[in-house]
């Protein structure tokens, strides 16, 4: 008989050769073999999808709900029928006597809506951008948008599409209602309050979730008429050398006052924890007088919105160098988050005598991205570390950017000053309850500023669970463009186009180096955050219009608000 144990000087000795420990060892050897069976197939398995399909899981894995939901959200102010034709079949029906190429900025007559088409139809995805609205080149899908003022030539136009032997198609536009779209039917829990012009057919197009006001609707829809042509098709002596398409419109209600007034009426009424505007590049085709007062009418009105609701600014294609440097310092600080595209980001930049000016009109790399990203957010963002900035009082602390091939968000830190020289230091469980460090002077306040700095300490910003947003964003972005249903799981028609290793910041010296398992880079300069990730591109996508409008909206709910300071 084994002794399983026996005493020594007093102390009592365990045997480990005894059967009673032997079905021990073997208990446990049986409850660690699954664990180890799971993490090794796991493994395993990760090794054997695609590039794409394991950068899709390591979305995924980022992706969570924010704890804080937006549960209203005022959407405004532009709302149109996208009618989707075949520009070449259009063309000829619509009899032009012109064979000439001209880039128009204005459409009057036919003639100079064939003579625009021609000028960028004959050269495609052309590297020249000095167009009016050139969105997209590197996506080989250039939109352009042209405006026409008479009013006879775009019924004639509207009229001749709409006819059954152009096979016209009809979509809800306008980045209000494609962004009230999107939430509606990606986020049922948040309800949405859609202000605009909305027409008979827009009506019915819209999601029936989504709440309308009858103090903006119209008899006869607001339409864009969207040209499509493939590349090759041929018009006249000219052949196309890439895929494209022409946008011509005659909006005279998006950008009336009338729908801006009844858009800040909507959100005293609806008490929103969100609110989205939309459509302020439509006045750009506006006399100077009437666009600066509708855009004293919009500061002045977010200007005395209740500061704890959240504003988003998206824009759309600004050519007018005057609007956008108006668009600037007018609207831009007053709103809390922005979304825009490189396009937009480096006619900002051109205009307003960011960085990289002398690149323009070229699409700026991802290094380029970040420099007037952040040169963006600092010039026209929220600053509180110095009561005697113009900044001061700016309201812009998020920024979220997206191209055909990256995306990026961007957020300032929160330096929130009591008094001249005061900290205040939240609790991450419960951001209401807060500790008040009084300094002596500005010099021990940047001396406590620094030590947080080396100690890598948490300073604060208004906007949390931003990976996530950025990564739900991302992974819409090829899904959307190649019309992907929310079961769909094959990433067949979905590249990366991403370089493997590239420099992301030069300041800091921050390189991404692309792991499908860790997709996401993320990095701190001075008192900006970073957040990167590359994107899928659709191979052979179906729809662009409204992509942008996805991500934006996308990006937003997943995010979380929640406003530090109060008013001092």
């Amino acid at each position: 008989m084994n002794v399983c144990c026996r005493k020594k000087a007093g102390v009592r000795m365990v045997t480990w050769h005894t059967p009673y420990n032997r079905l021990l060892h073997l208990s446990l050897f049986f409850a660690v073999l699954p664990w180890l069976y799971s993490y090794f197939n796991e493994r395993h398995r990760i090794q054997s999808y695609s590039v794409e399909q394991a950068l899709i899981l390591s979305w995924d894995k980022v992706i969570t709900q924010p704890t804080i939901l937006f549960r209203r959200a005022v959407v405004g102010i532009n709302c149109n029928v996208d009618l989707v034709v075949s520009a070449t079949s259009l063309l000829e029906r619509m009899n032009s006597t012109s064979n000439k190429r001209d880039d128009h900025q204005v459409l009057n007559n036919v003639d100079d809506l064939y003579e625009a088409f021609a000028y960028f139809f004959s050269r495609g995805a052309a590297a020249e951008r000095s167009d009016l609205c050139a969105y997209r080149w590197e996506r080989k899908i250039a939109i352009i948008l042209r405006h026409t003022s008479d009013e006879k030539t775009f019924e004639l136009m509207v009229h001749t599409a709409g006819e059954s032997r152009q096979r016209p198609h009809y979509y809800i536009g306008g980045n209000a209602a494609l962004m009230a779209e999107k939430i509606a039917t990606a986020f049922p829990r948040t309800t949405v309050y859609l202000v605009g012009p909305i027409g008979p057919r827009s009506q019915a197009l819209l999601h029936p979730s989504i709440v309308r006001t009858n103090s903006t609707r119209i008899v006869k829809d607001e339409v864009h008429v969207i040209m499509e042509y493939k590349q090759g098709e041929i018009l006249g002596e000219y052949v196309a050398p890439a895929s494209s398409r022409f946008i011509t419109s005659h909006d005279q209600y998006s950008g009336s006052s009338v729908v801006i007034e009844m858009f800040f009426k909507a959100i005293a009424q609806f008490n929103p924890d969100l609110i989205i505007l939309s459509g302020v590049h439509l006045l750009q085709n506006q006399n100077k007088e009437m666009r600066m007062e509708k855009l004293r009418l919009i500061k002045r009105n977010l200007m005395q919105v209740n500061p704890n609701i959240p504003i988003h600014l998206e824009l759309g294609s600004i050519g007018d160098a005057d609007h956008v440097a108006q668009v600037l310092s007018r609207i831009v600080p007053n709103v809390d988050s922005l979304g825009l595209n490189e396009q937009e980001l480096a006619f900002f930049s051109h205009i307003a005598g960011g960085p990289y000016t002398d690149l323009y009109p070229i699409a700026p790399g991802a290094v380029h991205v970040v420099e007037m990203l952040y040169w963006l957010l600092t010039t026209y963002g929220h600053d509180k570390s110095d009561p005697e900035s113009k900044n001061f009082k700016y309201k812009l602390s998020r920024i979220h950017f997206h191209s055909l091939t990256f995306h990026l968000m961007v957020i300032s830190v929160v330096l929130t000053l009591h008094k001249p020289y005061a900290v205040k230091i939240y609790y991450i469980t419960n951001p209401s309850n807060f500790l008040v460090i009084h300094l002596e002077n500005y010099d021990i306040y940047r001396a406590f500023i620094s030590c947080l700095e080396r100690f890598q300490v948490y300073r604060g910003t208004d906007w949390s669970n931003l990976a996530a947003g950025l990564a739900a964003g991302a992974k819409v972005a090829g899904r959307q463009a190649c019309q992907m249903t929310g079961g769909d799981t094959n990433t067949d028609n979905l590249e990366l186009r991403s370089s493997m290793s590239f420099l992301l910041d030069k300041e800091v010296g921050k390189s991404y180096n692309f792991e499908p398992q860790k997709p996401i880079a993320s990095w701190m300069r001075k008192d900006v955050v970073f957040i990167f990730t590359p994107v899928l591109v659709c191979k052979f996508p179906t729809r662009t219009v409204g992509v942008d409008d996805a991500i934006s909206a996308t990006g937003l709910i997943y995010s979380q608000f929640y406003r530090f300071e109060k008013a001092w």
